[in-house]
């Protein structure tokens, strides 16, 4: 008797922990890790540091927005104006009058080979600029800025490039620049692009567009990441990045968070009931 004693009571004590599993798998299925929802306008790493700003989170679901007027002064971009908002799995960045690069920078020591490319490039164009109808070399010296640049300005005025060359207009200007995502889908949106003195039309762009490989710099358009770990979501508008990451300019995130972590139904909530352990019969052989 005291062995089918025991076999009850074993096989109570599965039923107790079967319950125990259950409850606790109860609590859990149907949830996901809750992310944040973002935006900021502009951020750099690097030689120069800045900090995202404006910057804007939202962990509940509640709508954040923020905005500025003018970027602190810095060599290498300045931004107008620049509104950001984040929520319920939404962020959107809009900036306006933007220009990396601008006319007559000076860049930070750490970038001197791209300093030195930029200089040898002004002195190389210098002379033909100065004729009252400027005409690029066919030729120039191995560099890859200079490469770039002529794969860009074949077909292309080259009076336009002289005052970039001239210092009297930046880099790259971009009259507006939107970046939006919305649950798992995003992208960028731009308007009066100048590149290297010249007006391009752009239309919505694609994910993730780059300029040809160059060692000098790489212009990355509408770069889409989702993360795989929380959910999350994020778009950036343009990420520029100088000598293999030595300095890192991000213009517009949007990032869209998960905020409701219930994936299942009401059901789901109600811890379940534990099963009745049946009772256990045996063909152990009596003994004693």
């Amino acid at each position: 008797m005291k062995r089918r004693a025991i076999a009850a009571a074993g096989a109570a004590a599965v039923g107790a922990a079967a319950a125990v599993v259950a409850l606790v798998a109860g609590t859990t299925v149907g949830f996901a890790e809750t992310s944040t929802s973002s935006a900021y306008g502009v951020a750099a790493e690097g030689v120069l540091e800045i900090e995202p700003i404006p910057y804007v989170e939202s962990s509940d679901g509640s709508t954040k927005t923020d905005s500025l007027v003018e970027l602190p002064e810095n060599p290498l971009l300045n931004v107008a104006v620049a509104k950001v908002s984040a929520g319920d799995g939404q962020a959107s960045v809009k900036l306006a009058d933007v220009s990396v690069l601008p006319a007559n920078v000076q860049l930070p020591k750490n970038l001197k080979d791209l300093q030195k490319a930029v200089d040898q490039l002004r002195g190389l164009l210098a002379k033909p600029c100065d004729a009252s109808k400027p005409k690029l070399p066919e030729k120039l010296p191995k560099n890859p800025l200079t490469d770039l640049v002529v794969e860009l300005t074949k077909k292309l005025d080259p009076k336009p490039l002289c005052d970039v060359i001239k210092g009297r207009l930046s880099v790259l200007e971009l009259g507006l620049v939107e970046v939006y995502c919305d649950g798992d889908q995003g992208g960028l949106k731009i308007a009066d692009v100048k590149l290297l003195g010249h007006k391009i039309e752009l239309p919505e762009a694609p994910e993730n567009v780059g300029l040809p490989e160059n060692p000098l710099l790489q212009l990355t358009i509408n770069k889409q990441v989702a993360d795989d770990e929380d959910g999350s979501f994020s778009v950036t508008g343009l990420e520029l990045n100088l000598l293999d990451g030595t300095q890192v300019i991000k213009l517009g995130n949007a990032t869209c968070g998960v905020t409701d972590v219930d994936d299942g139904d009401e059901d789901d909530q109600t811890p379940p009931t534990a099963t009745k352990p049946a009772p256990v019969t045996t063909k152990l052989p009596v003994t004693g």
